[in-house]
């Protein structure tokens, strides 16, 4: 993906000023996406668009009906928190602490096709 990115950017003449790059709601997604995702478009200058995918670890939103009712059974929550407490600490930059200049950007989209889950 990071290649493509750079060779785009070469094509049209400047960088991309943010990158959409997708999660789904799977815990053992979390560590590769930001430790290598977030990270390799963030060290490229550019913005991550992260789309938060409604999906299990088997991205089965739109096969999975259900997944609404166990959202709203908080059977997520575990997940949606640790998701929570990763960005804020990728926000926060190298140092750990917000306020200084090694902050971070990033735009959350909730779902590509959220209203197709059911």
């Amino acid at each position: 993906m990071m290649d493509s990115t750079g060779n785009l950017s070469l094509w049209v003449g400047k960088r991309q000023a943010s990158i959409d790059i997708y999660v789904d709601w799977c815990n053992n997604s979390l560590g590769p996406f930001f430790d290598l995702d977030m990270d390799n478009v963030w060290n490229r200058s550019m913005v991550p668009l992260i789309t938060w995918e409604i999906t299990d670890c088997n991205h089965s939103a739109e096969d999975d009906p259900g997944i609404t009712k166990r959202i709203n059974n908080n059977t997520y929550d575990p997940y949606i928190n640790q998701f929570g407490d990763r960005l804020k600490k990728w926000l926060a930059g190298p140092d750990g602490i917000y306020g200084t200049n090694d902050d971070r950007r990033a735009f959350v989209r909730l779902g590509m096709k959220f209203n197709e889950i059911a």
